[in-house]
């Protein structure tokens, strides 16, 4: 286990959470989003918070550092949505994500949902990868102009 603790995040890391999904959204998104598409900031501080009441965020600490964050926020009684899964540039490719997502999926199982879902960029091909690996699998698209989300979902047994 790389995570040394997986934590329920509350308000007052709001900020630190909002750094995170920030600057590692700029560096592998700025790439792929076009100009006046692209927002920076992504999320801001206020934005965290109120998403805050609406879904549970995650954190995965390495010696007091906030390394990794995710949320999952419940559709309902059968079905939840993945949300910022997001780990820090430097800590990528250590397994981060995946005991983030694993614990999501636990959560989850807890809850007694069957289904997660999520949306991703049609052109993060590493993002795509990371969830087919995980057992998700493409349903749908949006056409967004610019680009296309794709809706990928996962049973869960």
């Amino acid at each position: 286990m790389v995570c040394k603790e997986i934590v329920k995040a509350n308000q007052s890391l709001a900020s630190e959470i909002a750094s995170i999904i920030n600057e590692t959204n700029y560096m592998y998104y700025r790439p792929l989003i076009l100009g006046v598409h692209f927002k920076y900031p992504i999320i801001t501080v206020d934005e965290v918070i109120n998403y805050m009441r609406s879904m549970e965020f995650f954190l995965c600490k390495l010696g007091g550092e906030i390394v990794g964050v995710i949320a999952l926020k419940i559709l309902d009684k059968e079905e939840g949505l993945v949300r910022f899964t997001y780990v820090k540039p430097c800590y990528q490719r250590k397994g981060i994500g995946s005991e983030l997502l694993n614990f999501v999926e636990k959560q989850a199982r807890s809850k007694g949902l069957k289904k997660l879902k999520l949306v991703v960029h049609s052109k993060a091909l590493w993002a795509i990868r990371f969830y087919r690996n995980h057992g998700f699998t493409v349903v749908g698209f949006r056409d967004k102009g610019a680009w296309m989300d794709l809706f990928m979902e996962k049973l869960l047994c």
